[in-house]
């Protein structure tokens, strides 16, 4: 099965379509899931892992702390650094960006909110470090409906 991505990047207010980038060699790559249900360990009973692929609209911004945002963790009202690019999973869950090597944070379209449930060492939200000419794989997993 051949997936075809259309990705859109915004740099310095000008908008570039990978697409016209013939030597856009590295990115992020990878899936979005849902976990949802009850994830308690219960002694005697397996966890229930209702994890599966979710088409969501996915947020790349500069790398971001907590301390750049607004709201609280894990779903943000506002992300207080530049938005880098847009794009959408597909109905598997699969997602594709290129973008400049560097540090960026992910974030996920989740009712009305941007999801990030994870950090750093140094306290950056959901970080992928890009490197160049590298595809990086990150998946991320949506736990709001998924007690712990």
């Amino acid at each position: 099965m051949i997936l075809a991505f259309v990705i859109v990047a915004t740099v310095s207010c000008k908008t570039i379509k990978t697409a016209d980038v013939p030597n856009a060699r590295q990115g992020v790559e990878g899936y979005i899931y849902e976990l949802s249900g009850n994830q308690m360990p219960m002694k005697g009973k397996p966890t229930n892992s209702n994890k599966r692929g979710v088409k969501r609209e996915v947020y790349i911004y500069q790398a971001t702390s907590l301390q750049q945002t607004q709201g609280s963790t894990p779903l943000f009202d506002k992300v207080n650094t530049q938005l880098i690019l847009k794009t959408t999973s597909n109905i598997e869950g699969r997602y594709k960006a290129y973008l400049p090597a560097g540090n960026y944070s992910v974030f996920i379209k989740e009712n009305g909110k941007l999801f990030a449930a994870e950090t750093d060492a140094t306290g950056i939200l959901n970080l992928i470090a890009i490197t160049l000419n590298e595809m990086t794989h990150r998946d991320v997993t949506i736990t709001v409906n998924a007690p712990f």
